[in-house]
């Protein structure tokens, strides 16, 4: 994936994470898309993040599925090591397919602005909900958004 700018935290990723082309390992994957007090944009740029993220799996996945067994490694990976809500392994294998036929340049991705603040002492995002609105106005149709 391309990250665009250098960050790093104290307590995930101490040597941070470099501007570029990156390859993460699975620890790293959940640090890029933990860390959001370093950042300028906070939740918003983690929010990014998350997405690019995502989208360096689905590249993985679609890029490796037609591999003899690549697919079913990944659903066994995933049934060890995160909580699935009860989804069988065929349902699982089914959705992993689904997400390697997707073409990568039909997926536009948008992290909805605002704001961030406090409620007592918690830290927290006020949404711009008219753009959220915006948003899925622009998709409800053909499930496409002109832009972010």
């Amino acid at each position: 994936m391309t990250n665009p700018r250098p960050f790093a935290d104290p307590y995930l990723k101490d040597d941070g994470f470099a501007t570029g082309r990156i390859r993460l390992s699975g620890y790293d994957a959940m640090a890029f898309s933990r860390i959001r007090k370093e950042l300028s944009g906070g939740d918003f740029d983690r929010s990014a993040n998350q997405q690019r993220v995502l989208r360096g799996i689905a590249a993985q996945v679609r890029a490796r599925a037609d591999e003899p067994g690549f697919v079913e490694r990944g659903v066994l990976s995933v049934m060890e090591h995160l909580d699935t809500g009860g989804l069988p392994p065929s349902e699982l294998f089914m959705l992993a397919r689904a997400v390697a036929s997707v073409r990568q340049d039909r997926i536009t991705t948008c992290v909805v602005g605002g704001t961030l603040g406090n409620a007592g002492a918690a830290s927290v995002v006020f949404p711009d909900v008219a753009q959220a609105r915006r948003y899925g106005d622009d998709a409800r149709q053909d499930a496409r958004l002109s832009g972010c």
